[in-house]
């Protein structure tokens, strides 16, 4: 006890835990060591709980984390260590969502669309209950289904006036294989094969 003691007074409070440790498993009912290894750990920890406190100040979530682990590893008695944790880690994961988003906003705005798809499926990843990617992934999808749709019928239009039937008729079916429920292609394409068996 006496080289705990020691250390203690010296403010050596890491070197003193594995000392205190020792002496109580030499003799578990030794409450002074009891009373010193919880005060040795306390000390050892706050300096790390101090240094993480001013990481989560300046946002810097992972840093924060990492040392409030630190400290629990010290002083694993303290509770409020997991809580820090557990919060510093949502904050973490809403920031690089808000990220995520950001980028993913700026492509759709670029007309960057694919770009901006890969951003919001990795925002769902993360948060699979975030209803603006949801939103905005759902938007842009149907824009561009829309648009490869409106694409073909220019195509199919193009190629009809040029007496392209079999270039049309291919353009038609692009269009029924991205969706089926498009009768007018399927209109266009009977009317054209209609005109080939009757010209």
């Amino acid at each position: 006890m006496k080289q705990a003691t020691k250390l203690l007074e010296e403010g050596q409070y890491g070197l003193a835990i594995p000392v205190l440790k020792k002496a109580l498993a030499m003799d578990p009912s030794n409450r002074n060591a009891a009373e010193y290894l919880s005060m040795a750990e306390q000390q050892a920890a706050e300096p790390y709980c101090n240094q993480a406190l001013d990481a989560f100040v300046l946002q810097d979530y992972d840093r924060a984390i990492g040392l409030w682990e630190n400290a629990l590893q010290l002083n694993p008695g303290d509770r409020r260590m997991d809580g820090l944790v557990k919060m510093a880690k949502g904050m973490a994961r809403d920031n690089a969502v808000d990220t995520m988003y950001g980028a993913a906003e700026k492509f759709f705005n670029e007309k960057q669309y694919g770009r901006a798809i890969n951003e919001l499926e990795k925002v769902l990843l993360i948060a699979p209950e975030n209803g603006r990617a949801k939103q905005l992934l759902a938007s842009i999808k149907k824009m561009m289904f829309d648009s490869r749709i409106k694409e073909h019928y220019e195509n199919a239009d193009k190629y009809l006036k040029q007496k392209e039937y079999d270039l049309a008729i291919a353009e038609w079916n692009k269009i029924l294989a991205i969706d089926s429920g498009q009768e007018s292609a399927a209109r266009f394409i009977a009317n054209v094969q209609r005109l080939r068996l009757e010209g």
